[in-house]
């Protein structure tokens, strides 16, 4: 399982099982940005942090809460680490194959719209794909863990198997 960042982690940890034949019984995205997607992140992000702030504000896009309790050198810190991320997320390779492990790509109703709105992209780097919407915005796992922790529970019991 993997969120935002995340989902890169577990797809590699999911591409590494498979190359040593080791089948995993599926992966969990929540919030995960379709590869093609990876330059409209990063123009997001090449603003400065009083817009970008806004931005997140705005659109629940950032951890607000986390955001609340840091000083103003920490918020730039914090800022600074989520664009070397996303630089690695830029940089990523993905495999030009199909992965056999099954994908349940969670993302929130009020997600960025890009992200929400082309999720079907994952359909291209894996062979089967289930997509569930939950409520909220990218943050879902703050006030919805209760409904993603349902739909986690129905992917484990169904095998996986979308």
């Amino acid at each position: 399982m993997g969120y935002s960042y995340g989902c890169y982690i577990a797809y590699d940890i999911c591409k590494r099982l498979e190359k040593e034949n080791i089948p995993a019984q599926g992966i969990l995205m929540i919030g995960g940005t379709p590869p093609t997607l990876r330059d409209d992140l990063m123009q997001f992000f090449s603003n400065d942090d009083n817009v970008l702030l806004d931005y997140s504000r705005a659109r629940n896009v950032l951890n607000e809460e986390l955001i609340s309790t840091l000083s103003e050198e920490e918020t730039h810190e914090y800022l600074r680490e989520l664009r070397l991320n996303t630089i690695a997320m830029v940089k990523y390779k993905f495999l030009n194959s199909k992965l056999k492990t099954p994908l349940c790509s969670i993302v929130g109703k009020e997600d960025e719209p890009a992200i929400t709105k082309q999720q079907q992209l994952w359909n291209d780097y894996f062979n089967e794909v289930r997509y569930v919407e939950l409520p909220g915005g990218h943050v879902l796992i703050n006030k919805y863990h209760a409904e993603l922790a349902n739909v986690v529970i129905q992917f484990i019991k169904s095998g996986s198997h979308v």
